[in-house]
């Protein structure tokens, strides 16, 4: 046995002693902050929506619906059995989607137990459907918020280790590193073994043969959850971990290197004591794949109505501020590799392309900005008005026509041009297999703050992992995006 430092970081003890999230009942902390957070959010709906129908109704009796208030102690058992406290390392896809279906399930039992007492004269529908349409918003809302607040406040999450420390453990590590949400906070690593590679920065690592002495153990306190990377352990050693339970910790989760098939949507099943894993392939759903359109024009015409004064104001800014048609449209990958035209509004000059080779003539050093990212930080071709529009990413408004006829959808792949199909590589085969979308992954994931391989990974996650709950839950942090700036160029 080994303990190894890296590039003179603080000892563990150093780093467990400094940590407020230092105490052996984690998860019970935080299960309990999110089921404070359910509660308010439940409250503040009924508070909300009562007075509401008050106002509305002139016989309405609010008195009798304050009664029901401990009702809500349902909701969070619902949430509970579903596995929603503490939602540890639950993707937000996924736990968007628990909690919708448990809050309507919660609400279909309630209406069926009123038709069973016979008693659904004593309640307003109305109120129902609008309790459960502002649940459906402000549950996540409020989860949202409580995880964010406890995230800034170093007070969200347990001390995890990492055992095996190769590509895939340092991939693991900096990705939870730098999603603190999920609440799986590294801070140690174990190199089990199967370790090739440099040994990560910025984290301690220790080398463990099979031989647990006291020392290893004190380094270990405070840490009841590790990740075990099985491919970059040896056998003996994973035998000494998970059989002989030899760093006894409480929770276990293995990786494998199934991430080709997608993550998200994976049930377990025992067959003969070993393990299998279903894999739904969401893609080759027609089911699935017809919601998902059927969506999008659902959302296109509703929102797209409510939007034409701002189109109109948007066009006749375009047409005011430079020269040139109001639209712009360029030739695009879609689904199935079939090129169609994307609409933008117009936000270059009209000789972009002569500027564009004249300015990274005189400015060669931007030339490397441009081939990684295929954008620059400070574009000469972007006209003011043009700049404001991308900053709000108001300028891709009337790509809800390229969704309403079929050549885009409104969550996908960011659209491509030509030249830009062999940058992707081996992975274009799926980008291919979907819709392009007017928001995606990239635009909720930082946007111009990550290089363009990053693009393309984030793509091929998508199109693994895609389902509608992922659409939903994209859509609603484009939304955050926007409002924020998060990630603008």
């Amino acid at each position: 046995m080994e303990t190894v430092q890296v590039n003179n970081e603080p000892s563990v003890d150093a780093l467990l002693l400094k940590s407020p999230l230092y105490f052996p009942y984690a998860r019970i902390w935080m299960s309990a902050c999110l089921a404070a957070a359910d509660m308010l959010s439940l409250g503040v709906v009924m508070i909300l929506v009562v007075n509401i129908w008050n106002w509305v109704s002139y016989f309405f009796r609010p008195e009798f619906y304050w009664s029901l208030a401990y009702l809500m102690l349902v909701f969070v058992v619902v949430y509970a059995l579903r596995g929603l406290y503490p939602s540890l390392g639950l993707s937000p896809a996924e736990e968007l989607k628990r909690l919708s279906v448990s809050t309507t399930f919660v609400f279909l039992g309630l209406a069926a137990l009123t038709f069973w007492l016979r008693t659904p004269n004593y309640y307003s529908r109305g109120v129902f459907g609008l309790s459960w349409i502002f649940a459906l918003v402000a549950v996540p809302l409020g989860r949202f918020a409580v995880r964010w607040l406890l995230v800034k406040a170093n007070a969200w999450g347990e001390m995890i280790a990492i055992v095996g420390c190769g590509p895939e453990g340092q991939q693991i590590y900096h990705f939870l590193s730098k999603n603190p949400r999920y609440g799986l906070i590294p801070k140690l690593m174990i190199d089990g073994g199967g370790c090739n590679e440099p040994y990560p920065e910025k984290i301690p690592v220790i080398a463990y043969r099979g031989q647990m002495n006291c020392e290893l153990r004190r380094h270990l306190e405070g840490i009841n959850t590790a990740i075990l990377v099985t491919p970059e352990i040896t056998p003996p050693i994973m035998q000494s971990l998970v059989e002989k339970s030899r760093l006894q910790f409480k929770n276990i989760v293995l990786v494998t290197r199934l991430n080709q098939m997608g993550t998200i949507g994976i049930t377990s099943y025992d067959i003969g004591g070993m393990i299998g894993l279903e894999v739904c392939q969401n893609l080759l759903n027609p089911w699935m794949q017809a919601t998902k359109r059927l969506m999008d024009i659902g959302l296109v015409v509703f929102g797209g109505g409510l939007i034409l004064p701002v189109l109109a104001g948007i066009a006749v800014l375009v047409k005011l501020s430079s020269k040139g048609s109001v639209l712009y449209r360029q030739e695009r990958i879609g689904l199935g590799g079939k090129r169609f035209s994307v609409i933008k509004f117009r936000t270059m000059v009209t000789n972009a392309d002569q500027i564009l080779a004249d300015y990274l003539k005189a400015n060669p050093h931007l030339k490397d900005e441009w081939e990684a990212k295929h954008k620059l930080a400070h574009d000469p071709r972007v006209t003011p008005v043009g700049r404001v529009l991308r900053k709000l990413s108001l300028d891709e408004l009337p790509q809800l026509w390229n969704v309403l006829v079929g050549d885009m959808s409104l969550v996908g792949p960011r659209p491509i041009v030509a030249d830009e199909i062999k940058r992707y590589e081996g992975y274009f085969h799926l980008y291919s297999r979907v819709r392009p979308g007017i928001t995606g992954m990239w635009q909720v994931s930082g946007r111009s703050g990550i290089d363009y391989q990053d693009r393309v990974k984030l793509d091929d996650y998508y199109v693994r992992n895609w389902s509608i709950w992922l659409d939903i839950y994209i859509l609603a942090r484009t939304i955050w995006a926007v409002l924020t700036k998060d990630g603008a160029c």
